[in-house]
């Protein structure tokens, strides 16, 4: 996919980064922080993110039986695809979408990867 797996690094030279990944602090619909081309800033740079998820699925109640309309209407029609049905490789998308559609299961940040990646930088850096 020739992907960056790093948030918002356009400025730092890398020419397909993500835009968009699900956390709280960059919420879906911010007018500063949801995406790098739909919000003045993004998400803060260098954020790592998940990777390909080729059993991403939206949640089990979608499309009907999320507990009223509001909520089956927040499934949409189909889950996205990608990632969904796609494959293993491609089973990725830069997307913010919180409950039903949980874009979490791909694209949410973890301590996990991060720390790892801090350690990796920390040893470029005097």
């Amino acid at each position: 996919m020739g992907k960056v797996y790093l948030s918002n690094m356009g400025r730092f030279g890398a020419e397909d980064s993500v835009d968009s990944f699900y956390h709280r602090w960059f919420s879906d619909g911010s007018p500063n922080w949801d995406s790098v081309s739909r919000s003045s800033y993004g998400p803060a740079p260098g954020y790592v993110v998940g990777g390909p998820h080729p059993q991403y699925n939206w949640d089990a109640c979608c499309p009907n039986s999320c507990g009223g309309s509001d909520n089956n209407n927040r499934c949409g029609m189909a889950p996205p695809s990608p990632p969904h049905h796609q494959p293993p490789m491609k089973s990725y998308t830069d997307f913010n979408t919180d409950w039903p559609v949980n874009s979490w299961e791909v694209i949410e940040n973890s301590n996990g990867y991060q720390v790892a990646y801090i350690r990796l930088l920390s040893k470029f850096v005097n």
